[in-house]
């Protein structure tokens, strides 16, 4: 799942692994600038975001964010390929499969 406000709405305790992307916070606003919304448009969006703190308290793991777009697909194949490459866990005892 892609949650943009995961933290925020509290719903992290409803996954088993939870990856945040980290970037600084001048990158994040030059980001949503490109994407169209004036400088106070975004410093408004990102004001209202829970911060990085509070996101790296409730993920698994943090990916790197600041680089290009590309680095973090990267970072993404290295976590997800072994994960999806494994054969599935095996039910605990007693639960049916």
């Amino acid at each position: 799942f892609d949650i943009p406000l995961l933290v925020e709405t509290g719903q992290a305790v409803s996954f088993d692994l939870v990856v945040a992307v980290a970037a600084p916070a001048a990158l994040r606003l030059a980001r949503a600038m490109d994407r169209g919304l004036s400088r106070r448009q975004a410093e408004a969006r990102l004001a209202v975001q829970a911060t990085d703190a509070q996101r790296a308290a409730v993920a698994d793991l943090i990916l790197d964010g600041s680089g290009t777009p590309a680095a973090l697909e990267a970072q993404v194949d290295e976590l997800l390929v072994p994960r999806l490459a494994a054969p599935p866990a095996a039910p605990p005892p007693g639960v049916a499969g």
